[in-house]
Formats: C-alpha cells, structure tokens, sequence
C-alpha cells in the first residue's frame, strides 16, 4: 500500500521531441502540415496568412478586411453562408495577430468536402458588402466607446504609441475617425495583396486519409500565387525610455505598464529569458507577485509578457494598481530589477521555476490540436519541434548565474519606460 502522506518523486523529463507534422508544398505556394490523429473525427484546420495589424496601410483595415472575410463569399450572402456553415456543423473564426490573420475552421470530416470548396471561395474572390461594413463598423465604434473608457486599455495603447511610433499604424492610438475611415477599397486592396499563395501557410490536424488530405491540397491549390510579404524593421531601434502619465480624476485604480525592446524570437538567449521573465513576473508565484500583492498590497495581480514579431520584440509589465500605492509599486519593481541583477536565484527557487516550465510545455502539446497551436509560432520563426526538445534541454541546464547575467543585460530600471493611467495619489 502506498504511503499517500508522501510526495511522490518528481520525475525529469528526458530527450523528447514531439513527432513533427507531415509537409507538403502545394504547388502555388502553400505549406500544408498535417498532425495526424485517427481518433478525432472533427478536422481542425487553420489558415495563417502574412497579413497582421503590422502590414495594415491603414489603421483597423486588416481586422476589417478578415474578419469580414468569412462571411464575403462570391454568391451568398453573410445570412446564407452563416446558414451553411451551421447546417453543415462548421464554425470559422478570426483571430488577429501582429503579422498574422489566422483562419480557424472546425468541421465534422464527413462535412469536410462541402465545406472547403465554400472556404476557397472565400479566401480567392470575397464579395465585401457595404451592408456588412456598415455593421462592424457600428460594432467596432460600440466596442472602442466601451474600451475608451478603461485606464488599461489607454496604457496599452500609449505603450504601443511609445514603441512603433509614427511608423508603423499600430502605433497610432486609435480614434473613432480611424474606424469610420475604412473603406471598402480599402479592403479589396488589402486582401488582394496579401492572400495569396506566398503568405498563407495551412495547419490541419484530424483523421484524415491520403486520399482525403489530397483533397484538402487541391482545393487551396486553386489559390492565386503571390510574392512573400517583405521582413519588416525593427521599431525598438527608435525606443526612448521615458516617463509617460495620464490623469483621470475619476479613475477607482491606476494601470501601470513597463515596456522595453527586448531579445528577438530566434536570439540565442530567448529559452533562458522566458525563464528570467516567468521567475520575474509571469506565474502565480513570481517575485512581483509575491512582493505587489503579498507584502504590500498594491494589486490583485501582476502580469508580463513579450509580443514577437519577426523584427524584435516588446517586453512589459502590466498592473491595476491602488491609486495610493503606484509610488510604491513602481519603486517595489524596480527594487526587485535590482535585487535580481545583484543577488544568484537559490537553487530552491530556480527548481520551482525549471518544473512550472517543463509542467505548462508539456501541457501546451498534450493532444494534436494543442500541438499544433504551440506549432504554428514556431513555424512563424522558422523553427520546427526541436524548438520544444532544445526548450527543455536549457531549462533543465540553466544556472543562476545565467539568470542573473540576462538579468544585468535586460531588466536595468533606465531602459524602461514607464505609463501610469489614472488618479495617482
């Protein structure tokens, strides 16, 4: 009988790599991968175009243009294909990403043949409808009223502003006019040059056949060819530290945001750097947590996060802070920068990170569906499942002075800067 008062051993995780999707090069362009799975009768399937908010000509149009090409086919309208998709058990969703749009499909296989025809359909020829403009545009002006009005909504988008600048429209902070500026041109234009063969990789995982899997091919192989979109530049060379603050006399909390450029996806440090910022602030028991909400009661929570594009990367730190306590709480994270440029990790500590690490990978691949959305990054980069393997092999091997080397390069306190949204007292 087995001893339950006893913590079982913690068992390493050695020498894995997940088994890498099939390939095929269809003959326009398009990169297919397949994770195979006979057990999962509903195909998941996603379109990743190059054709994110970064490549927009103008602010909102690449959310328009795709978010209203699902329901732009060429000979139904948006109330017929709706039908469609319902009677045939299919749901087709958007999200939008830095440089990407992703298509994301769920269809019975046995509906597999009926609705993908429908779908090339709508990634080759759309017909944008005034009428359907007209009411996301409504639905947009109702979305960005409601978000106006919250202080981490304005710290993000002043933390955007501060990094991309003029150059880039995702660095414009979004006013009402950008929305009812789209046009539908605009949105011709914009898929036209941008979903073709050249900038649209697939993804589908399912129990799907050869037979069937060359059906899938044949159908996006009807899809115009194109030139790749171009490598865009890097926007953290223009960074300025600086101290950005916004008063609302009515504000209950104020957000405060940290930003700085920060290691690009394919540096040769980015494996111990998410260790650094996981340790710092991204888990339930990171430094900042336990110092902004346990010992000092300035939060609820404490959050960071890295946004990678092919060019760099942005770093911030992100909190609802009390009104009363944003002195505090910024001069509390830049003490914790210096402790942890100054102090190693204990061994205890780092152990507790290595195996928070290694438990969330493993669950970000358990099953082909989850795989494939911690794939799709990876290929993003140019990186292919090694990516998991060398992962773990470096958060197993990291040491504190590797921690707290990346540390002194990352996390000095005059490299940041800093935007408070809300009543400071």
């Amino acid at each position: 009988m087995p001893d339950r008062s006893q913590q079982p051993p913690v068992q390493q995780l050695e020498g894995f790599t997940p088994q890498p999707p099939r390939r095929i090069t269809l003959t326009n362009g398009v990169v297919l991968r397949f994770f195979e799975n006979r057990c999962l009768d509903l195909i998941h399937l996603v379109v990743r175009v190059t054709a994110g908010i970064l490549y927009e000509p103008q602010k909102r149009v690449a959310a328009f243009t795709y978010e209203l090409l699902k329901e732009s086919h060429p000979t139904m309208t948006s109330a017929e294909i709706d039908d469609f998709f319902d009677y045939y058990g299919a749901t087709v969703s958007t999200v939008c990403h830095f440089e990407y749009m992703s298509l994301n499909v769920q269809v019975p296989k046995k509906n597999l043949d009926k609705i993908l025809p429908v779908l090339a359909d709508l990634l080759r020829s759309p017909r944008f409808q005034s009428d359907n403009l007209e009411r996301y545009r409504g639905k947009s002006i109702q979305d960005f009223e409601y978000y106006v009005q919250k202080t981490d909504y304005r710290a993000s988008q002043r933390m955007l502003n501060a990094y991309f600048g003029k150059d880039f429209p995702y660095g414009k902070i979004l006013e009402r006019s950008d929305i009812e500026a789209v046009t539908l041109e605009q949105m011709v234009a914009y898929h036209k040059s941008t979903c073709h063969g050249g900038n649209i990789r697939l993804f589908v995982t399912g129990n799907l056949a050869d037979d069937e899997l060359s059906m899938v091919a044949k159908i996006f192989e009807t899809l115009p060819i194109g030139e790749k979109a171009p490598s865009l530049s890097d926007a953290g060379v223009h960074f300025e530290p600086r101290r950005i603050a916004e008063t609302w006399e009515n504000a209950l909390q104020t957000s405060m945001v940290m930003c700085r450029p920060s290691l690009p996806y394919l540096d040769e440090s980015t494996h111990k750097y998410r260790f650094l910022t996981t340790l710092f602030c991204n888990y339930f028991g990171s430094r900042l947590m336990q110092n902004l909400r346990e010992t000092n009661g300035c939060t609820y929570g404490v959050s960071g996060s890295t946004l990678y594009y092919s060019a760099g990367s942005l770093f911030s730190i992100e909190s609802e802070v009390n009104n009363d306590k944003v002195g505090v709480a910024l001069d509390e994270c830049f003490r914790e920068m210096r402790r942890i440029c100054d102090e190693p990790v204990g061994d205890e500590e780092l152990d507790l990170v290595r195996n928070y690490l290694v438990g969330n990978s493993l669950r970000s691949i358990d099953g082909t569906v989850a795989y494939m959305q911690t794939y799709m990054p990876w290929d993003d980069f140019g990186c292919d499942s090694t990516r998991f393997s060398d992962f773990l092999q470096e958060i197993r091997q990291i040491t504190a002075a590797d921690v707290q080397n990346l540390a002194q390069r990352l996390f000095r306190p005059e490299d940041f800067t800093v935007i408070t949204v809300g009543n400071v007292q």
